[in-house]
């Protein structure tokens, strides 16, 4: 019996951990908590996309944040010295959107009736980090309250920008940030990336707790998708 006192305290351990994360996990809201009806008063919000050689995603981003049922809304997307045509393709969808916002009414100027714009990022500076850079450089050009970084290669839902907004100012919050869905479709991210997650997990915890930390090094958000005020960001 002695011999199995040594696996019976490791599987002890290792369901033990388990039970830890999933009471952590516990401790989270989910976005949907949070109302979708548009406010009032809502702040224009600037959505700020990066892209650089992003050919294969950014139709897709840009459609599913201009489906949003939030308004006022502007986007900037952020031409990273693209090679493969990710500019172009950003471009016509700001063209259309802008025939749409008018009802196909090309006797008023593009840029009267855009809520996209598309612009090249300039030279990287020294000391700069080029994704920081590009978004530096819409930020200057924004008109929001808000500013909603987000990732070239995300799909946004119709009401996700609204809830957001509801959520930072219940909250009373200048940053807010969202655990999205995680596509996984090659055998290395299938097998890697719940690993990753549940190491995250594990270190910071639900929501709520990590929300209610004092802890600097308690806090962590996700670079996909970043709510912030312009006041903080500034």
């Amino acid at each position: 019996m002695a011999e199995l006192w040594p696996a019976a305290l490791a599987a002890a351990l290792w369901v033990g951990v388990h039970v830890v994360v999933v009471l952590r996990f516990l401790d989270s809201r989910r976005l949907d908590a949070h109302s979708a009806a548009v406010p009032p008063d809502a702040p224009m919000v600037s959505v700020i996309i990066p892209a650089r050689n992003e050919a294969a995603n950014i139709e897709r981003c840009l459609r599913s944040v201009l489906a949003s049922t939030y308004a006022p809304l502007e986007v900037i997307v952020v031409d990273d010295h693209s090679t493969d045509g990710t500019g172009n393709i950003a471009r016509r969808i700001a063209e259309e959107d802008a025939r749409a916002q008018q009802g196909g009414d090309e006797r008023v100027p593009a840029g009267e009736r855009a809520r996209v714009h598309v612009i090249n990022a300039p030279d990287l500076p020294d000391g700069w980090f080029g994704k920081q850079w590009a978004c530096h450089t819409a930020a200057q050009r924004a008109r929001g309250e808000l500013l909603c970084f987000t990732d070239a290669d995300t799909t946004h839902g119709p009401e996700l920008l609204a809830r957001s907004v509801n959520a930072l100012r219940t909250r009373g919050s200048a940053l807010f940030t969202v655990a999205g869905h995680q596509e996984a479709v090659s055998f290395w991210e299938k097998a890697i990336q719940p690993f990753v997650f549940a190491i995250l997990l594990s270190r910071y915890g639900g929501t709520e707790g990590m929300s209610r930390s004092t802890r600097p090094l308690d806090k962590i958000a996700n670079g996909q998708y970043l709510l912030i005020t312009r006041e903080a960001y500034n």
